[in-house]
């Protein structure tokens, strides 16, 4: 059997000196742009394959244990206060650089055979997906394995975002339909790719009515087929966020326990401006909004008609009561569950991000969508003005003219 050996994959190898000099010793032949070179692969493909495979589970292993071992030094030096070292720690031991050299040396190796396809998905999963060999790996899986099961890689958020930088909206797209065309792989491949595709579709903000109701049709059929796996989940939640959380709509319910144990529900809160905020405290973006979250809730509190509720997603509910009793938190807080993002009311109002907030104004319609800082003070003040809970503002000059 012949298989075409691209000059792109060498190309790439030849070109990593900068990353890894020893590669450069062996360099593969070079053909002209356009042309392939023909090699023979061995006889039982199979075995090949199996070899490969073998190879590649050992040093996603190691690789896995260095990942592991650099997150928990890294923590615990953070924990001991010692920024500085810890930041020395993470430039000098990133475990991605350390095994670009092993995964491309294994790309070679079985280029032109569907093992490569094994290693050339771990660029695109990991970190080295922005680099031109992020993008060469993904210009050969979709030249040589559409059919092979390791195309799950681009089908996930971070693999579709790094399609869309590696080649355009447009390109993505494309790419994504060759899937749905092209792999015999049903709930692996083909519909998380037509699931990116109506994801993708809802997002342009210049979308058709038609196209709308094509794509919310498309959720609701993949939820369907998809039902019991993650995938209906994620597809249930896209719908429930067109459908109930755009702006102008009225809020849907939150009930459950706070962090003591009580029962808390949004409803209750009808009449007054909430800040409605999914958080956790392993997240250093909340963190550092504790200052001035306290702030506006003493500020704005006075007025008897502003009130935080928050949704908090860490894993561990002692955690979350750690970080509420060591930050002098003052609101009430639902705890979402143990699965964090993933359950709860993370889960139905489509949360990807933390924190991610809503205002609500006091006859409980949704007013904003996920603000900072002064825009975020000044948009919930806007909205006590509005119910005469605060004076007016007094014009600028500017405006007084």
């Amino acid at each position: 059997m012949k298989v075409t050996s691209h000059r792109f994959l060498s190309a790439a190898i030849a070109s990593a000196v900068f990353i890894s000099p020893a590669l450069g010793q062996n360099p593969p032949p070079v053909t002209e742009p356009g042309e392939t070179q023909v090699v023979e692969e061995a006889q039982d493909p199979e075995a090949r394959y199996a070899q490969a495979k073998t190879e590649y589970d050992a040093l996603i292993t190691a690789f896995q244990a260095d990942v592991e071992t650099y997150i928990q030094t890294h923590s615990e030096l953070m924990r001991r206060g010692k920024k500085d070292e810890a930041d020395a720690y993470r430039r000098a031991n990133r475990p991605t650089e350390k095994y670009v050299d092993a995964f491309l040396k294994g790309a070679k190796e079985y280029d032109g055979s569907k093992g490569a396809a094994l290693f050339l998905s771990w660029f695109v999963s990991s970190t080295q997906s922005s680099t031109p060999l992020g993008k060469q790996a993904l210009e050969i899986l979709f030249e040589d394995h559409v059919e092979s099961p390791e195309m799950a890689c681009v089908v996930t958020p971070s693999g579709a975002r790094r399609m869309r930088t590696s080649f355009g909206r447009d390109g993505m797209r494309e790419r994504l339909a060759i899937l749905v065309e092209g792999s015999p792989f049903e709930n692996d491949i083909r519909a998380p790719a037509r699931f990116i595709l109506a994801q993708g579709s809802l997002k342009d903000p210049a979308i058709s009515e038609e196209d709308k109701v094509a794509a919310i049709a498309e959720l609701r059929l993949i939820a369907k087929e998809q039902a019991g796996k993650a995938l209906a989940l994620q597809a249930t939640s896209e719908v429930f966020e067109i459908e109930r959380l755009q702006i102008g709509m009225e809020a849907p319910e939150l009930v459950g326990k706070d962090l003591d144990g009580r029962s808390i529900r949004l409803s209750d809160f009808r009449g007054q401006v909430v800040l409605v905020e999914f958080w956790a405290d392993e997240v250093t973006a909340c963190r550092a909004s504790y200052t001035h979250m306290k702030s506006l809730h003493k500020n704005l509190g006075k007025t008897g008609r502003y009130a935080y509720f928050g949704i908090n997603c860490d894993s561990n509910i002692n955690m979350a009561r750690r970080a509420v009793n060591d930050n002098s938190l003052p609101w009430r807080n639902l705890w979402n569950g143990e699965a964090g993002l993933r359950s709860g009311a993370a889960q139905e109002w489509n949360v990807k991000i933390l924190p991610t907030n809503y205002i609500i104004d006091a006859n409980g319609i949704i007013r904003n969508v996920t603000m900072r800082g002064l825009a975020l003070e000044r948009a919930i003040e806007d909205k006590l003005i509005e119910i005469g809970a605060l004076p007016p503002r007094e014009k600028s000059t500017q405006e007084k003219k």
